[in-house]
């Protein structure tokens, strides 16, 4: 977790920055707080915030890498999903009608022909 903060210069320089870049009374100061370590978390509930404090928490690389799979398989299964299922509704019905003869049904990861019934 990243915290920007704007510090009074006399503040800036009591934590050991070295202020003579700066023009003016307030020194920007970003503090860097890992709570994947516990002290990190209680030093945090004692850390106050202030007005116009900007704060940023990053995330780990496999969470954007989740992220990105879940939108791509949203927008797959936008595409897709309507299409399978209007090939096994046709499928279907073309079963149910008895004309299912060069009719394929795509079942998962395998295709099925279906043979017609023999005539009586």
């Amino acid at each position: 977790m990243f915290l920007y903060r704007g510090e009074t210069r006399e503040i800036a320089t009591r934590l050991g920055i070295d202020v003579t870049g700066f023009q003016g009374p307030i020194i920007p100061v970003v503090y860097n707080l890992n709570l994947r370590d516990p002290a990190g978390y209680f030093l945090a509930t004692t850390f106050e915030m202030r007005n116009k404090d900007v704060m940023y928490v990053s995330n780990a690389v496999s969470v954007d890498a989740t992220k990105f799979m879940t939108f791509f398989r949203t927008i797959n299964g936008t595409v897709s999903d309507p299409i399978q299922t209007a090939i096994s509704a046709y499928a279907l019905k073309g079963l149910i009608q008895g004309t299912g003869g060069g009719t394929t049904i795509i079942t998962g990861t395998t295709a099925v022909t279906p043979t017609p019934a023999a005539a009586p």
